[in-house]
C-alpha cells in the first residue's frame, strides 16, 4: 500500500505524558507548554483526564487547564475520559471532544477503569448517545490492543472489542485509536491487518510506547497499513500508571521526522517543535527520550564551530 500524503500527529504529552511523570507540573507550565505545541502546528491535542484525582493526582488540575488553553481556530482539544462521571465534568468544562478508553482485555481494564470490558462497552453506548445531543465529539481508544502485561498477547478474536466500540448506531465514532501495551514486543505489523479487516470503514489511529526501542518501528508499519493517525508525546514523556514496566509514548518531534523524512506532510514545524521539546524538558526537570533533537543541534553546533 503506498504511503499517504498527510498525517495527523496528536500529541498527547500534556495528558499521557504527565500522567506518570515523577514532577508535577504546575498548572501555568501546562498552559505554556500547550502554547508551544499550538505555535508548532499541533492541530491536535490530549491536554487532560477527567478522572479520579486520587489515582492520577498529576492530572487533578483539568478544570484549570481546559479553562486556561488558548483559542485557536483548528485546533481540538481531547480530554481523556473513563466514564460517564468523567465526561459530565469535561462537557462541563467546555471540552468539545472526549477519548473513551477501554481495553482488549479484561484484566487490564480492571485495572485501568475498575470494570471489565462489558460494561466498558455499555458505558461508550450512553455517551454515544449523550455526545450527539451535547455536540461532543467522542472517540475510542482499544488498550492493549497488540499485548496485554496481565494476560500476555491480544489475540485477533479481541478485533471483537473494537467493533463493538465502532458499532454503536446512536453515533458514529470519528476515530478508534489502537494503544500498545507495554509488552507489545513487535507484534503490531501482525495485528493491523486484524484490525483493518474488523473495521473498513474506520479511520484508524495509531498509539505506541517505546518500551522496547520499537515505536518508531511500529510507526512505520501502521504507515505501510494505510494509518494515518498517530499518537505521540514532546519529548517522549509519559507512560502508563497502570501497566508496569510502561516507558514513555513514542517522541512528538521524532515520529515528525520519521514522517517528514518519508514524504509525509503534518503541517507541523519541526524547530518549533524542539521548542516546545525544551519547555518539556525544563518541567519535568530531565532530558527528553527524543534523538532526533539532540542530533540536530549537535550537528548546527558542528557548523558554526
Amino acid at each position: 500500500m503506498p504511503l499517504p500524503l498527510k498525517a495527523a500527529v496528536i500529541d498527547v504529552g500534556l495528558r499521557d505524558g504527565l500522567q506518570n511523570e515523577a514532577t508535577d507540573v504546575p498548572t501555568d507550565g501546562k498552559l505554556r507548554l500547550a502554547r508551544a505545541l499550538v505555535e508548532a502546528g499541533v492541530r491536535e491535542m490530549e491536554v487532560t483526564s477527567f478522572v479520579r484525582p486520587d489515582l492520577v493526582p498529576r492530572l487533578s488540575d483539568a478544570e484549570a487547564v481546559v479553562a486556561g488553553l488558548p483559542a485557536r481556530d483548528g485546533v481540538t482539544y481531547v480530554a481523556l475520559v473513563a466514564n460517564e462521571q468523567g465526561y459530565d465534568r469535561a462537557a462541563a468544562a467546555g471540552i468539545k471532544a472526549v477519548i473513551f478508553v477501554l481495553a482488549a482485555t479484561d484484566a487490564f481494564n480492571e485495572r485501568n477503569v475498575r470494570r471489565p470490558v462489558a460494561r466498558s462497552v455499555e458505558d461508550l453506548r450512553v455517551l454515544c448517545r449523550r455526545g450527539a445531543v451535547d455536540g461532543v465529539a467522542l472517540r475510542a481508544a482499544i488498550a492493549v490492543s497488540f499485548g496485554c502485561p496481565f494476560a500476555g498477547r491480544s489475540r485477533p478474536k479481541r478485533c471483537s472489542t473494537s467493533r463493538g466500540g465502532a458499532r454503536m448506531r446512536e453515533r458514529p465514532i470519528s476515530t478508534s485509536p489502537t494503544r500498545s501495551g507495554s509488552r507489545t514486543r513487535g507484534r503490531s505489523p501482525s495485528a493491523l491487518p486484524c484490525l483493518r479487516a474488523a473495521l473498513p470503514a474506520v479511520r484508524l489511529a495509531a498509539h505506541f510506547h517505546d518500551t522496547r526501542g520499537m515505536g518508531l518501528a511500529n510507526v512505520w508499519a501502521a504507515l505501510g497499513a494505510g494509518i494515518d493517525r498517530f499518537d505521540a508525546s514532546i519529548a517522549g514523556l509519559g507512560g502508563c500508571p497502570f501497566a508496569p514496566g510502561a516507558t514513555g509514548n513514542i517522541a512528538t518531534e521524532d515520529t515528525v521526522h520519521l514522517l517528514h523524512a518519508a514524504g509525509v506532510d503534518t503541517g507541523i514545524d519541526i524547530e518549533r517543535l524542539f521548542a516546545a521539546a525544551d519547555i518539556a524538558e525544563e518541567l519535568v526537570g530531565r532530558p527528553s527520550a527524543g534523538r532526533v533533537k539532540k542530533a540536530e543541534r549537535a550537528a548546527a553546533g558542528r557548523r558554526t564551530a
